[in-house]
């Protein structure tokens, strides 16, 4: 079952992420097979508008099988685009047909006022 955790995006800034997955035993869960994904979607329906991926354009997402680290960037040219308040996201590991979901949430929007 996936975790649940809420976060805000700051308008215009670099937003950055890393989740640790790891085992009770201090060992990471997934191999160097695995790939991470990231999406942020306007609902939780998976045909819903997508918001950002971090595996597109500026974005990025990346996974060290020794760590257990997956770490996520968003640019700050991505966020500087997005409009919405609230949004949905989830991180999944991916592996042929085999699919972990490890996070899920809402994402709230923090508009700037400065350009």
């Amino acid at each position: 079952m996936a975790d649940t955790w809420n976060f805000e995006i700051e308008q215009g800034a670099t937003f950055q992420m890393r989740f640790t997955v790891m085992a009770d035993n201090g060992t990471p869960i997934y191999s160097a097979s695995w790939t991470p994904k990231f999406q942020i979607r306007a609902t939780q329906d998976p045909a819903a508008g997508l918001i950002a991926d971090a595996a597109t354009g500026p974005n990025s997402i990346s996974y060290n099988a020794t760590t257990g680290e997956i770490d996520v960037v968003l640019a700050a040219s991505v966020t500087a685009a997005m409009t919405f308040s609230t949004a949905y996201y989830d991180v999944q590991m991916v592996n042929g047909t085999a699919k972990d979901r490890l996070s899920q949430g809402s994402v709230s929007f923090n508009k700037g006022v400065v350009p």
